[in-house]
């Protein structure tokens, strides 16, 4: 064999092996990049799933509050309620000594629930009692009671239906995903994909399931951030106030309250911001700017920071917008984000939700993925799960999905994407080889001549 030859047979071979190599190494970090989504989306289906809840559950609230509103109710028109509210399986009224006086269901007028935990506390607010077996319905139902008319107490018993349809959506999941809600003891309050008959029957006994309720016992801890313009005496923008709190919500309470109180406690800062900084005088005055940040920070325990954006001098930021003052020293000089100069152009209040904060010492570093675990179901079968908090409900959603499926699903994708590969570097190899060959041939035949 001409050492040409052998140069470059042993050229090729070389490159085949490095590139396999590096085929090799790509397709072990694209299996991690591919397991990786899957568990960020495990995650967001279980916080979708949860969303869907709480907008279902204040959207009922919200209805049987209208109708509680009526200073009285009659028998036809709490039927009509029901009919008219997709739902809605029984409402009746409890005068102020318990007894049920009217009622869309006419056999249960007279029945007394003076003993009633649910009627007490009803009388003085509104409360839902968790998913129950209802004798007079002869099914699964949970209820919600309030105070209404001289002393009396209006409830609505809505059943499951509505809350299995969200739970049972498939979307997201998989072959073998699931998703489900559990009380505050661990058991099943909706239908299960594989079982039958579980609910208030089967208990998760997981450590998912675990690790969710661990923290409804003690309260979520959320982040609202309110990006509100400043403006001149003129109402032109000149710079905007970044607001952001905390707002803890606990078993029992409305997220949607705790939000809306808080949003609109941060819009107040920002609008008495606004009144007392007016002008770019002010605005550049950098002791006046920074005495009204501390006196926020004063009487606003709840706060997480505030700071201050406005034009820079000329040369200090590429963007010509710095943060001007902050709660926070060492973000003063920074530059500004786009987000915080869009505020000031558009000229329009900005408000953001981020995700729940869960103290460590509350449950097992509650970072990236480590919210999603692997552990053996109520089925006995190896899953990746994670979950989601309803704490008005007391509530937890699970979303989980077979182990295998993430495996099969990370190996074939991989598996697609290196036979892909291999074929393009193969062509890639062999024409290569025939090209060289080719010139051999060509200088063999010029020789000759």
């Amino acid at each position: 064999m001409k050492p040409i030859i052998l140069f470059f047979s042993v050229f090729f071979l070389a490159l085949l092996i490095v590139n396999f190599g590096a085929i090799y190494s790509y397709n072990a970090l694209e299996n991690d990049i591919l397991e990786e989504r899957v568990l960020w989306h495990l995650e967001t289906t279980a916080q979708s799933r949860a969303n869907y809840i709480e907008n279902f559950i204040d959207e009922q609230k919200d209805k049987f509050l209208i109708a509680a509103t009526h200073q009285e109710l009659s028998n036809e028109e709490l039927k009509k309620i029901v009919e008219n509210n997709r739902g809605y399986t029984e409402m009746f009224v409890l005068d102020s000594n318990g007894i049920i006086v009217t009622s869309s269901e006419e056999s249960i007028i007279g029945i007394n629930k003076s003993d009633d935990f649910y009627f007490l506390e009803g009388k003085k607010r509104i409360i839902f009692k968790d998913v129950y077996f209802s004798d007079s319905l002869n099914d699964i139902a949970f209820a919600i009671f309030a105070p209404q008319g001289e002393g009396n107490v209006l409830v609505v018993r809505i059943d499951m239906g509505s809350l299995n349809e969200i739970t049972s959506n498939r979307v997201g999941l998989g072959e073998t995903g699931e998703s489900y809600l559990i009380n505050k003891e661990g058991y099943m309050v909706s239908s299960s994909r594989f079982k039958e008959g579980v609910i208030l029957k089967e208990k998760a006994d997981t450590i998912n399931a675990e690790n969710c309720l661990n923290v409804l016992k003690n309260k979520l801890t959320f982040t609202i951030d309110v990006t509100f313009p400043l403006h001149d005496n003129e109402a032109n923008p000149i710079a905007v106030a970044g607001i952001t709190f905390f707002y803890d919500v606990k078993p029992g309470e409305s997220k949607r309250t705790k939000f809306t109180e808080t949003k609109e406690n941060a819009i107040k800062i920002g609008e008495d911001l606004d009144s007392k900084i007016n002008g770019e005088n002010q605005i550049e005055n950098y002791d006046y700017v920074n005495s009204l940040i501390d006196d926020i920070v004063e009487t606003n325990p709840n706060l997480k920071r505030i700071s201050i954006h406005a034009k820079a001098p000329e040369g200090k930021s590429p963007s010509g917008y710095w943060i001007l003052a902050s709660s926070v020293p060492e973000k003063i000089g920074r530059e500004s984000d786009p987000e915080d100069i869009a505020v000031i152009k558009n000229n329009k209040v900005v408000v953001l939700e981020e995700a729940s904060h869960i103290p460590e010492s509350e449950i097992n570093a509650h970072v990236g993925h480590q919210a999603v675990t692997k552990f053996l179901d109520y089925r006995e079968e190896y899953v990746f799960g994670t979950h989601a908090h309803i704490p008005e409900m007391h509530w937890c959603v699970l979303v989980e999905i077979d182990k295998s499926e993430i495996f099969n699903k990370t190996r074939r994708d991989g598996h697609t994407e290196l036979l892909i590969t291999s074929l393009i570097l193969s062509l890639g190899v062999v024409t290569g080889t025939l090209f060289w060959i080719f010139i051999l041939r060509n200088k063999r035949k010029r020789g000759k001549k």
